[in-house]
């Protein structure tokens, strides 16, 4: 959902229309729906993760896991900020947006690649304790 969002959004501002206020009235609805898929992706990542580590750490571990996702929004920001900010310089502000959604949706498609590899690490790992 988020990979697709992603790539409307980008559609958008490749050969969405002219002027300020009409590329915005475009872009509302599948902002808002990108949002929503967020919210739908983090709150159960945090689940997920808390799950797979020892109740003894489990505290230390969301410390750590907060730190790492607000750590990481940061270098985000500031990394595809320059992208953004480098390319808008010679291509326009509505392309550079559309470059930054692409690298978004290279980052979303590794992350759910993480995501099913880190499932099938994890119901490998419940099937062996299981059978022992």
């Amino acid at each position: 959902m988020q990979v697709a969002l992603l790539v409307i959004i980008a559609a958008i501002s490749f050969a969405g229309p002219e002027g300020r206020w009409q590329w915005e009235l475009w872009f509302q609805l599948p902002g808002i729906a990108y949002g929503a898929a967020l919210g739908l992706q983090f709150a159960p990542l945090i689940g997920v993760v808390m799950e797979a580590v020892p109740t003894e750490i489990a505290g230390l571990t969301g410390g750590l896991f907060s730190t790492m996702q607000q750590a990481s929004v940061a270098i985000g920001i500031a990394t595809l900020g320059g992208l953004l900010t480098t390319v808008a310089s010679d291509s326009g502000f509505d392309t550079a947006f559309g470059v930054v959604l692409l690298v978004n949706v290279l980052g979303a498609l590794a992350f759910g690649a993480a995501a099913l590899v880190l499932g099938r690490v994890q119901r490998r790992r419940t099937a062996q304790a299981d059978v022992r």
